[in-house]
């Protein structure tokens, strides 16, 4: 089982911002595992997936066929006069229906995994997409004015520490949240308490209606480039740099601190919150059909108040 956290930001004047921390580590058959897997990914212009739980694969799949149809949807928005933006939520319209079709391929028993874009209206959002056998679950969040929300997939003992810890410490700016969820994570591989949970740490954000960027993450002596450790960089590679300032008393901390509380799995209640005293929505559908399509009347249900961008009826 593995670990992933996403989070969505709005500063009081309305400038978004969004960031995801993740560990690299790929469970394989026979208790072997892979430590340098990409477990975030872009699926269009401004919005990535990040995945995590039992089973990686179907989500990956998905992203990879759904890519080149949201890009061409974003192209020919960008041509509409006046131009529109496509919405994360017909993003992730797309990207089910093929995740459903690889989901079935594989015979996946349970997957997660969490779309971080912008909606329709500019602002920043997280939808968490979780699979099972026979059923769909779907939660969109969104922060409000000067609020933040937080979604985890994968370890639900180390969501949860990373969300009690941002409630502990309640940083104010995106740096800071990124810093509280790396030193959780990273503690968390280093201790190698959790199975399924280890290799590097993956740091990403996006800061505005722009692309995400990917840096050179330095965590206690260490460099990690989408997770995979890295001591030079090629002449010519120009590289963002970002250092974490990391906290290595934190996660004891939490654990002494955290209030009694139980984290189900991440195909049950999911690992929602907004931070205190920030503030934010979040709608969950549970027990959705695999042949569910994201439509107008989903979006309403769901607490969007915008239609989703050709969405059907």
């Amino acid at each position: 089982m593995t670990v992933a956290l996403a989070l969505a930001m709005r500063s009081s004047d309305g400038r978004p911002a969004l960031g995801v921390i993740a560990d690299t580590r790929l469970t394989l058959r026979a208790g072997a595992s892979l430590d340098t897997f990409i477990k975030a990914v872009e699926l269009g212009p401004e919005s990535i997936l990040v995945m995590a739980g039992d089973s990686t694969l179907p989500a990956t799949v998905a992203a990879e066929v759904t890519r080149p149809l949201v890009r061409s949807m974003h192209a020919n928005a960008r041509g509409e006069s006046p131009p529109v933006r496509v919405s994360l939520l017909e993003e992730v319209r797309q990207l089910a229906s093929a995740h459903v079709l690889v989901h079935r391929g594989l015979g996946a028993i349970s997957t997660a995994s969490i779309a971080a874009g912008f909606f329709g209206d500019g602002s920043p959002g997280l939808v968490r997409i979780g699979l099972d056998v026979s059923a769909a679950q779907i939660t969109v969040s969104r922060p409000e004015l000067g609020g933040v929300v937080v979604v985890g997939v994968g370890s639900a003992s180390i969501v949860g520490l990373g969300i009690d810890a941002l409630r502990i410490v309640q940083p104010r700016t995106l740096d800071g949240a990124l810093g509280v969820l790396a030193s959780v994570v990273w503690a968390s591989i280093q201790a190698e308490d959790v199975p399924g949970v280890g290799g590097g740490l993956l740091l990403g954000y996006c800061l505005g209606l722009g692309p995400w960027t990917w840096p050179a993450a330095r965590i206690a002596g260490q460099t990690f480039y989408r997770g995979f450790p890295i001591s030079g960089t090629p002449d010519g590679w120009e590289k963002v740099e970002y250092g974490i300032e990391y906290d290595s008393t934190l996660l004891a901390r939490v654990t002494e601190e955290r209030p009694p509380a139980a984290y189900d799995d991440h195909l049950k209640a999911p690992i929602v919150t907004s931070i205190s005293p920030f503030g934010g929505t979040s709608e969950t559908r549970d027990n959705i059909p695999l042949d569910w399509t994201l439509t107008r009347r989903e979006c309403e249900v769901l607490g969007v108040v915008e239609p989703c961008h050709q969405a059907s009826e």
